[in-house]
């Protein structure tokens, strides 16, 4: 669409389905973007496919804006590139080191636009590449950089390929963004190709000796803290220190215990427990967990039903913190009191060694709670339904059956043959 840009016009353009410009009938170059939310925006096309963005139309008038686009075109009639000038007045060089990319784009923008899982997304953006390629330019971060990366997580770290794969993809999303914003010419990261290996879905479930080690450990960690918080107190009451608040006066000695109950007890994901908010993903008239769309990693709203123990442990949890956090906020909320918590390794590692058992990690709670849901004879359909599947084939995975379960089904089927055969008998 060509006309001439006035506000007359920006007043009466209306947003639709996919983004389009409208370009100026005075000024070649010159347009204006307007988005599906209805956000528009100035811009100036000086070359072939080759754009930057002036500003926003609510931050300056149409004569602002095409006065802006004639000293971009102007700039560029004097040999200089409009891109890589308007790179050097924001971040000092027209070369943008990934670290300075993450820290001024790209973070900003996720928290804006994706509230719900922005803190997990730039945790682990920061902790898998700032190291590898913080000082490196967004044009310099190459194919063979990520492949040897890959390579040593696999090898030497001993990730597991989806993690990798999940990683992966977080940067590859972030590189996108550079492009679209016209920060790097192309996505460098573009053809690079997913991980493909062996499935190695685990199968891993609590016996019944680990999980009453398990329990014991969770009652000898709470009694460590309480221990070390009565140690602690008893040496500020000597010197005329304030004290801290008794832990032996709370139900619970930290948030750890109730996280590692309540995943237990629902198979919620990690990343969902993170996102659950008190005023709005506790249903107290059903007795459970009622995850909407922007909470559960397949943006599928669930609802997990609570038994009386586990209910009893959350609501002990809300009841505990409610002078310190209140009825609105994150349930488990990181230090600050605010935001998403953060890594829990170290103390998921102590309980594991208290317990004295190997090989399970925190994800392994939710094939636990499937697996036992189904050594319980429930359905596999109400399984996938409580983990929140979309298909009934990756519940056959998580929730697999125990050999000792399988042996007994098949002790039925010989016992039902039995009783054929002497039905057969006594006819004759």
């Amino acid at each position: 669409m060509i006309a001439a840009i006035t506000v007359q016009l920006i007043e009466k353009l209306q947003p639709k389905e996919t983004r389009y410009d409208v370009r100026d009938a005075k000024l070649k170059g010159f347009m204006v973007r307007v988005f599906p939310s209805g956000r528009m925006s100035y811009r100036c096309e000086y070359a072939r496919g080759k754009q930057v963005t002036i500003a926003d139309v609510r931050v300056l008038s149409v004569i602002q804006a095409r006065g802006e686009a004639r000293r971009i075109l102007g700039d560029l009639a004097r040999g200089l590139d409009p891109a890589k000038e308007k790179r050097k007045a924001k971040f000092g060089s027209d070369c943008i080191l990934f670290k300075d990319f993450l820290a001024k784009e790209y973070v900003p923008w996720l928290k804006a636009h994706r509230p719900d899982t922005a803190q997990e997304m730039i945790t682990r953006l920061e902790n898998s590449f700032l190291g590898l390629l913080g000082r490196l330019p967004l044009e310099e971060i190459k194919p063979l950089i990520l492949e040897k990366w890959r390579l040593k997580r696999f090898k030497n770290d001993g990730v597991q390929g989806n993690t990798v794969n999940r990683q992966v993809a977080l940067l590859k999303a972030a590189l996108s963004r550079a492009k679209k914003w016209g920060l790097i010419s192309e996505n460098p990261l573009l053809d690079f190709e997913m991980a493909k290996f062996e499935d190695t879905s685990r199968m891993r479930f609590l016996s019944s000796d680990e999980y009453i080690a398990l329990m014991q450990a969770l009652d000898t960690f709470e009694e460590n803290l309480r221990e070390g918080r009565d140690r602690g107190n008893k040496w500020r009451k000597t010197r005329d220190y304030e004290l801290k608040p008794d832990l032996r006066k709370q139900t619970f000695a930290s948030d750890l215990i109730p996280k590692i109950l309540i995943s237990l007890g629902s198979g919620i994901r990690k990343c969902e427990l993170r996102r659950i908010r008190r005023e709005k993903h506790i249903d107290f008239e059903r007795q459970g967990l009622k995850l909407t769309k922007e909470v559960t990693k397949t943006k599928k709203p669930r609802f997990i039903p609570l038994d009386d123990k586990m209910w009893k442990t959350l609501t002990d949890w809300l009841e505990q913190t409610k002078t310190t956090i209140g009825n609105h906020g994150y349930v488990f909320p990181g230090e600050d009191g605010k935001s998403q918590f953060g890594d829990m390794k170290k103390s998921w590692k102590t309980i594991l060694k208290l317990a004295k058992i190997e090989n399970f990690t925190w994800h392994d709670m939710r094939h636990d709670y499937a697996s036992q849901l189904v050594m319980a004879d429930v359905d596999l359909n109400t399984v996938r339904e409580l983990l929140g599947h979309a298909d009934i084939k990756m519940t056959l995975v998580y929730a697999h059956l125990a050999p000792e379960h399988k042996a007994a089904a098949v002790n039925k089927l010989g016992n039902r043959r039995k009783k054929i055969l002497l039905a057969g008998k006594s006819r004759s």
